[in-house]
């Protein structure tokens, strides 16, 4: 019987469901559930965003994951506080998609929260033959004999390395936690493993390299002067890299962490903010919902001649058309 970490984080969401479908992919294993979520909910395509009390939030999350290892902390005057550190650049005119993630909150909610969740697990002293890095609104159908293929991977990567800080990610960017290639800065982040000292390693000063990141943004005129070529071309890479998903990539980058990459790992389905059942049938058929307001914006200005409310999630109605 293999023992696994599950780590958890982001907004709470549809936070049950998580639980539910490891359990069920993982019925041979001992699991730890360990992480953190804010204490918001949230999905901008359907018009949701709900925010629940931090200590009541938490005190459910922690009665259905069975642990006291995962904590809830306030969205809004967390990146209140990280805002501070920026503030100076307020001013400047062309003021980048970077620094106004960090001012907004927005788009930054998943690393902040895998970083908080990261300190969680240092604290915990148990050994894991594997950590599982995943979100709250997470379904997970793993393939057949996963955890001995992603263990195979560590065990030859420790062969070639001095340590065991090591990352294993999906060869499947479009669906898991993998990159587009083998050299891609852009990292998914919906699902990976590594070794308890690699997930710790990876979120460790997330948030500060981000932050040094925007300084190092607004103040390149004063610093790309001092740094010879290959410096240089560092240092624009590193400024350049301002999408969500390039931070991850970035992070893992900095850190140093060594980084492996297996095949499909299986498949993944997200169940949206607003479900109104965890079932899975029901999930798919929310999925195809939520995909429509996503993907076919053109059309909600002729649903409205529909009456009523027509962003309300009608079962009847066939989204997938």
């Amino acid at each position: 019987m293999y023992k696994l970490g599950i780590l958890l984080y982001g907004e709470a969401r549809t936070y049950k469901v998580a639980k539910m479908y490891f359990d069920q992919a993982f019925p041979d294993c001992k699991i730890d559930y360990f992480g953190h979520a804010w204490n918001t909910e949230s999905s901008h395509h359907i018009g949701v965003y709900i925010k629940h009390n931090p200590k009541k939030l938490q005190q459910e999350i922690q009665e259905t994951y069975e642990t006291a290892n995962i904590i809830v902390t306030d969205y809004d005057k967390e990146f209140k506080r990280l805002a501070k550190p920026i503030e100076k650049y307020k001013s400047k005119k062309n003021r980048s998609q970077t620094a106004e993630m960090v001012v907004r909150g927005a788009r930054i909610n998943q690393w902040r929260s895998f970083e908080r969740a990261s300190r969680v697990l240092k604290k915990i002293k148990t050994q894991y033959d594997l950590i599982i890095c995943s979100r709250f609104d997470i379904v997970f159908q793993p393939r057949p004999n996963i955890i001995e293929r992603v263990l195979d991977v560590i065990k030859n990567c420790r062969a070639s390395i001095d340590n065991n800080e090591i990352l294993v990610t999906s060869g499947d960017p479009a669906h898991l936690g993998g990159f587009n290639s083998q050299h891609d800065i852009v990292m998914h982040d919906l699902l990976w493993c590594g070794t308890t000292e690699g997930i710790i390693k990876f979120g460790h000063n997330f948030t500060r390299n981000r932050i040094k990141q925007i300084r190092t943004e607004f103040e390149q005129e004063k610093i790309l002067p001092t740094l010879n070529d290959v410096e240089r071309k560092l240092i624009e890479r590193y400024i350049a890299c301002r999408g969500y998903r390039e931070m991850w990539g970035l992070q893992l980058l900095e850190s140093k962490v060594s980084r492996r990459v297996l095949d499909k790992f299986g498949k993944i389905i997200i169940a949206r903010s607003g479900c109104p059942d965890l079932d899975l049938e029901t999930i798919k058929k929310y999925t195809k919902y939520y995909d429509f307001f996503k993907h076919k914006q053109f059309l909600i200005k002729e649903m409205r001649h529909f009456g009523g409310d027509w962003r309300k999630y009608n079962p009847e109605f066939d989204y997938g058309a």
